[in-house]
């Protein structure tokens, strides 16, 4: 039972990374792809990303990986990005290197 729960621990955990970097890089297309004549569609759309991605509740996701983390008996998150940021500076190291 507890290699499902870490299969679905770490499908988890690769969803809710794809949807952050998903709403990234969708606010940096509205912002700077659009066209501007379009403005009253893009504005609003990047408010709602950075209040989702600000936001002080917690995402569903976060639940749901909290959910398997006590099931496992590890140490519960806050929030996504405050808890996989430096794995993300890492990855993001280690491509500029290259």
């Amino acid at each position: 039972m507890k290699f499902i729960y870490w299969l679905l621990l770490i499908l988890t955990i690769v969803s809710h990374g794809i949807l952050v970097i998903v709403y990234v890089v969708s606010f940096l297309y509205i912002l700077f792809c659009v066209e501007w004549k379009y403005w009253f569609f893009g504005v609003p759309i990047c408010g709602y990303i950075v209040n989702v991605l600000y936001s002080p509740e917690t995402c569903f996701l976060t639940a749901v990986e909290d959910f398997f983390r006590k099931k496992l008996n590890l140490p519960t998150i806050k929030g996504f990005l405050g808890h996989y940021k430096p794995i993300f500076i890492k990855i993001l190291k280690f491509f500029r290197m290259k």
